[in-house]
């Protein structure tokens, strides 16, 4: 089981995209593999049953704004690495960390909105309130259902209506979508006469004494919870994951009594990426708390899978208010902020610093576009794998959110069930700048040359490929595309070249069979390597294409852009 783990690690080591952030491509290894891409990264072998390891809120805030900072050298001399866990096309494979989902097929209106959900929330009748909520800054407790299903609460803060369980019903959808493993979170409404209580149901107060649940307390919760004029409670009832529970995920090191976790989480692109869309999202409150690990069966394997839960505090909502203008500008304590006052005695004002109250909505909180700098954009404190985000973790994230049409970004935020049709709308628009700000900002950064797509025709081969830049580009001026194909092997023996104005290229029989003569190894035989880039411009997409002159097959074996 662990031999295969790290065989396969040593398989994704061979096909990194790159080494280090400083090397040049000639001194990389081969950055294609005749197999076929690895797809599936099967991280999934059974193991014993891991240990609880759970790190509190403190622990965490003070370890990454403090001691992580001052071992890294305050990144002053931070030379990262490319990451581990890509395969030959530069793509991160499915894992228990993250299964690709509208990125490599675009997902219909109602898969975005059922999202994870295998129920549309807790069933219609009664609720047995099992137990009071005793974390976390939101009221709420856990009820079952008529099913057995058992949910947890969690309500609005009084004032703003709608507003944090939106949030967390439309980030759902969307983090689901891009790939990540969530609950089942729905906007549930109920009334007080609905729920029954448990006699058995505790519940720990403030003091931190486990005690038993009474009516007084369910009636002491609802008051904090934000009601509707009929006197209807809203709630985001969120689903129990299936499996047990065994504490948080952390974004750097590996978990030890977990032979599966073999990539520093640190060097994990899907974790790298995430601030990404993080950023998008505004999930400020990203951190080890509001990750899950659990331990499930599935197939007759255990093993655990990796969740992201509580988006509560996302988008406009900091869970019991709006945001403040400070979120995702600055750390909660930031000590490249205080520098800069520092120096300049106090004269240096941010562009968000403001006591402007900039909510529109009650039900959306405090979330715009105007002010969003992608690449300014800060979680709470400092998250390792968020500072070695490389421009390709970042090119692969603003992929997959380039991937989200207007209409797919709609279909998330009806989920949220806001009443406003104002509030929707906004929001809606928000989150389409933010994501034309990220695919600007990122795509631009490579030459954005990608999807290469193989088809076959009676005179050869026709190479498909996608200008992404050009799709959230500025203007409609004409481009060119200038290509080169030459030998992987011995990249200075140039089979063709030439100018196209449009994103196809023939493979005719011709250059073909000049394809089967190059390399002079099994493992580079047949293997060309194409150069695409825009006219006048330096960034290219490097692609790698096989032809099995056996089976007449032109195959793509390795790409990077």
């Amino acid at each position: 089981m662990r031999l295969n783990r790290w065989l396969e690690a040593a398989v994704f080591a061979s096909c990194l995209a790159v080494s280090c952030a400083y090397t040049t491509l000639a001194q990389r290894p081969h950055l294609y593999s005749k197999h076929e891409p690895i797809r599936l990264d099967f991280d999934m072998e059974t193991i014993k049953k891991p240990a609880t390891y759970e790190t509190g809120y403190l622990y965490d805030f003070t370890n990454n704004t403090f001691f992580k900072p001052f071992q890294n050298g305050f990144g002053i001399a931070r030379q990262t690495r490319e990451a581990y866990n890509v395969n030959t096309l530069d793509e991160v494979p499915d894992s228990s960390w993250f299964t690709n989902r509208n990125g490599v097929r675009t997902m219909s209106v109602e898969e975005i909105k059922r999202g994870p959900n295998e129920t549309d929330g807790p069933a219609l009748g009664p609720l047995t309130v099992v137990k009071g909520k005793s974390n976390g800054i939101t009221p709420g407790f856990q009820v079952k259902d008529s099913r057995g299903d058992i949910y947890l609460l969690k309500f609005d803060p009084v004032g703003y209506l709608e507003m944090s369980s939106g949030a967390e019903a439309i980030s759902t959808r969307l983090f689901y979508a891009i790939g990540y493993h969530v609950p089942q979170n729905t906007i549930f409404r109920f009334r007080r006469d609905q729920l029954k209580l448990d006699p058995k149901a505790t519940f720990t107060d403030g003091l931190g004494q486990k005690r038993q649940l009474t009516e007084a307390d369910v009636d002491a919760i609802l008051k904090l919870a934000a009601s509707y004029p009929n006197g209807e409670y809203r709630a985001l009832a969120s689903k129990f994951l299936k499996g047990k529970p065994v504490g948080n995920f952390t974004f750097a090191g590996t978990r030890e009594d977990d032979p599966n976790d073999i990539i520093p989480h640190e060097h994990r692109r899907d974790l790298r990426g995430l601030r990404l869309f993080s950023a998008w999202l505004n999930h400020n409150d990203i951190r080890n708390g509001n990750n899950l690990d659990m331990f499930v069966k599935e197939d007759g394997r255990e093993f655990i899978r990796h969740y992201l839960i509580d988006f509560g505090s996302t988008l406009g909502s900091d869970t019991a208010f709006p945001n403040g203008n400070d979120v995702g500008f600055a750390h909660q304590v930031d000590f490249k902020e205080a520098g800069k006052s520092l120096i300049t005695f106090g004269l240096y004002q941010p562009h968000w610093r403001s006591d402007e109250n900039r909510v529109q909505f009650t039900s959306v909180g405090n979330f715009d576009s105007d002010k969003f700098k992608p690449q300014q954009w800060k979680s709470n404190f400092p998250i390792e794998a968020f500072q070695n985000m490389t421009d390709r973790d970042a090119y692969w994230a603003a992929k997959i959110i380039s991937s989200f049409s207007n209409q797919q970004i709609r279909a998330a935020v009806e989920t949220g069930e806001l009443s406003d049709p104002k509030a929707a709308e906004y929001l809606i628009q928000q989150l389409v700048k933010r994501r034309d700000a990220i695919v600007r900002e990122y795509i631009s950064r490579r030459s954005g040359l990608d999807e290469v797509q193989l088809q076959q025709v009676t005179n050869g081969w026709i190479v498909n490929f996608n200008d992404l830049k050009m799709q959230f580009a500025r203007n409609d001026d004409e481009t060119m595309y200038e290509y080169q194909v030459s030998d992987a092997e011995t990249p200075n023996r140039i089979l063709a070249s030439g100018k196209v104005d449009d994103t196809q290229l023939t493979f005719s029989t011709v250059l073909l069979q000049q394809m089967a003569a190059c390399g002079n190894t099994e493992a580079n035989r047949g293997v060309a390597q194409l150069k695409i880039k825009r006219t006048g411009e330096k960034k290219e997409m490097l692609a790698w294409l096989f032809y099995d002159q056996s089976r007449n097959e032109l195959r793509l074996v390795g790409q990077l852009n």
